[in-house]
């Protein structure tokens, strides 16, 4: 009896795992292109919006989303690479996870 409930509880953990698996997450995966590309200029709060931590960068994530896009953000840098674009856009898809 003890085997088959170790055995439930270990695919049930093991499906838990999966759900999350190959996720885009703010800790592993956005942190980094906002600490390198955003906080220089929005790392206060003030009126160009905050964006020190996971969530206050997922409350802005609309207008992140459409400024990066637009190529007007990061402000005198240039516009992301598409691939980091299309990283923060997967984020939002994904449900945006912070780990």
């Amino acid at each position: 009896m003890k085997t088959i409930f170790a055995i439930i509880c270990g695919i049930i953990t093991i499906s838990a795992c999966k759900k999350t698996a190959g996720k885009v997450t703010y800790n592993a995966d956005i942190k980094t292109i906002i600490k390198q590309n955003c906080v220089s200029c929005h790392g206060l709060a003030d009126s160009r919006g905050e964006y020190r931590n996971y969530k206050t960068v997922k409350a802005s994530i609309g207008i992140i989303l459409f400024d990066i896009n637009k190529g007007s953000m990061p402000y005198q840098k240039g516009k992301l690479p598409q691939e980091q674009i299309d990283l923060i856009q997967q984020w939002q898809t994904d449900g945006l996870l912070e780990r």
